[in-house]
């Protein structure tokens, strides 16, 4: 049983100093990088949802800034089934569009839509 404990810690310590234990948490766009990590997306370091539908966490993408009210592009990487990040743009593949909407920076990582975006019927 110590023998399966020491094995254990050896695992843990070599993970911790030679891996990437921040990547577990990481958030990946639609073509599979990791924001902010990958070498395409590494200026894009925090995860945006483009979509309200029950797909919208797989319409996912890299921006290097979270949207805020009264933009019309999100500033992101463009991926193969998000081509263009301008609001009202067609994502490739379904017949959801790109929804450019305000939002905040929650844990440094997810661009979390604002009560900014609440219905405009006044």
């Amino acid at each position: 049983m110590i023998g399966c404990w020491v094995v254990f810690f050896i695992i843990l310590f070599l993970g911790l100093m030679l891996g990437s234990p921040s990547k577990l948490i990481s958030f990946y766009d639609t073509d599979g990088n990791i924001c902010g990590y990958d070498a395409p997306v590494a200026d894009y370091p925090y995860i945006y949802f483009p979509s309200f539908d029950e797909n919208k966490l797989f319409t996912s993408i890299c921006v290097s800034e979270c949207p805020r009210s009264g933009d019309t592009e999100a500033y992101c990487h463009p991926t193969k089934k998000i081509p263009s990040c301008k609001d009202g743009d067609k994502i490739k593949g379904t017949t959801l569009k790109f929804s450019v909407y305000p939002t905040v920076l929650i844990q440094d990582r997810v661009c979390f839509p604002t009560d900014e975006m609440g219905d405009n019927s006044d």
